[in-house]
């Protein structure tokens, strides 16, 4: 499933501090250049990308560790 965000917002330019992001491995490309991209916009962000796959990812998420959480396929009951 798809999230989509249904509010417009606007991050300010003078945003600072860390954003951490992990998952599934198969998206580290993706997640590193999403990041490099963000991170040219808003240089005052650290991104800390951690793709150590998608369980630990998502565990690691669920327990607040994470910012962001990239996967490949639909969540499970787990």
């Amino acid at each position: 499933r798809q999230i989509r965000l249904t509010h417009a917002f606007e991050i300010p330019a003078s945003v600072s501090g860390t954003l951490t992001i992990g998952g599934a491995a198969s998206l580290a490309n993706y997640a590193n250049s999403t990041t490099a991209e963000f991170n040219a916009d808003y240089p005052g962000v650290t991104p800390q990308v951690n793709v150590e796959g998608q369980l630990a990812g998502i565990r690691r998420f669920c327990s607040g560790e994470l910012d962001v959480m990239v996967i490949n396929r639909d969540l499970t009951a787990e």
